[in-house]
């Protein structure tokens, strides 16, 4: 089962909850604009001995960390540059990396990958793009948080500009993030210290040496693919009108 903790029970993260030096430089929590991103994670994960979950690859092309709260759990990571590998469909990858067939899928033989099982207490850090497969050893409970930085950036511009196009906040977070990077305002090195929780989430960006211009308005590009879209739909629905009037061509 996967919960958010913040949106169901945000005390329990002002609790004692210290975010690793590692993953503090989160864009999703430093950024301006407000998006759903923001609150949708840390996720809790409760999972019953022996079950498991299938290949997957996180969500906007993000990182994530997961800290091990109980039982054990057994991890299966396939890194991004041999994603080709693994039978990729549209929204996933055709294959099972604790049972893999190897006849069905030969070039599997080809892949990469690390394993590790995690106990109370571990941390693992999955990168950006990598898909893996969970197996609970035990009746598990576990914490994880996606989070975006300077090294994942250019993917989860891909899948934020594809959102923004129904999502008005997620829109101005992306543009946020792409302005921040043409003037060099978005942090790359990792703090020193670790962040009590309550710190974490009222941090920013530093404020920008130059005005972000390009957060005042939707671009040019964007009213222009909006009218073309407004105009194959109107295409669309008289060709059908005219078809129905007059019968087959």
């Amino acid at each position: 089962h996967d919960w958010s903790l913040e949106a169901n029970c945000p005390e329990a993260l002002a609790d004692g909850l210290v975010v690793p030096k590692y993953f503090r430089n989160d864009y999703l929590q430093l950024a301006s604009h407000v998006s759903r991103f923001r609150s949708e994670w840390p996720s809790l994960y409760i999972g019953p001995a022996l079950s498991e979950t299938g290949v997957h690859v996180d969500t906007i092309g993000s990182h994530v960390w997961v800290v091990q709260l109980q039982g054990r759990k057994h991890w299966r990571i396939v890194t991004a540059n041999e994603s080709a590998l693994a039978y990729p469909t549209p929204f996933s990858h055709d294959i099972d990396l604790f049972e893999t067939d190897f006849e069905r899928h030969k070039m599997a033989r080809l892949l990469t990958v690390h394993e590790v099982v995690t106990h109370p207490g571990d941390v693992i850090f999955i990168p950006a793009g990598a898909l893996y497969q969970v197996a609970n050893l035990d009746t598990t409970v576990a914490m994880s948080a996606n989070y975006i930085d300077h090294t994942c950036l250019s993917e989860v511009l891909k899948s934020l500009e594809e959102i923004s196009t129904v999502d008005e906040a997620v829109y101005y977070f992306t543009k946020e993030l792409k302005a921040r990077q043409v003037d060099g305002s978005l942090p790359t090195s990792p703090p020193d210290e670790p962040l009590p929780w309550a710190q974490y989430k009222s941090q920013r960006f530093p404020k920008s040496p130059e005005p972000l211009h390009i957060l005042d308005h939707p671009s040019a590009e964007g009213y222009i693919m909006l009218v073309l879209s407004a105009v194959f739909l109107f295409v669309v629905i008289a060709a059908y009108v005219l078809h129905q009037d007059l019968g087959p061509f």
